[in-house]
């Protein structure tokens, strides 16, 4: 609830190389130096339809930067809050699309997208195996 902690060397030890190994990194022995994470590229959903159209915008993703990109299950419109994420992409540095497209992965994972329905989209940046605060966005599908 906006508490401050601080992890003991065990706990980065783990988390860091939890995050690598989710992107298929490296282990790293020695955790890297905490970075200073930029403002998110990720600019919300642009476009879910029922009909197959989901894509999101997203700014170009810094060097050195990995975008993580986990969406929810169609969910009933009247749900504002969710718990359950899944990976559906990454975007390595340098991307800078307008629109770029998840729909293939999603549909892959969820199947199609009841008319209706809402879903939720967190997307975080990861540098080094250090994630920032996810941005957290929802639309429902026309």
């Amino acid at each position: 609830m906006g508490a401050v902690i601080t992890l003991t060397g065990h706990q980065t030890y783990v988390r860091v190389n939890r995050n690598r190994a989710s992107l298929a990194l490296a282990r790293v022995d020695d955790a890297p130096a905490l970075p200073a994470f930029t403002t998110s590229p990720f600019l919300g959903i642009v476009t879910l339809t029922g009909a197959g159209v989901f894509t999101i915008n997203l700014d170009v993703v810094p060097a050195g930067t990995i975008m993580v990109v986990d969406c929810s299950p169609p969910i009933s419109a009247g749900r504002s809050f969710n718990a359950v994420f899944r990976r559906i992409a990454q975007f390595p540095a340098g991307v800078a699309v307008p629109a770029q497209t998840i729909a293939t992965p999603y549909h892959a994972k969820f199947g199609a997208v009841p008319v209706g329905s809402k879903v939720f989209v967190r997307a975080s940046q990861d540098i080094g195996g250090f994630r920032d605060v996810p941005v957290l966005a929802s639309k429902l599908a026309a």
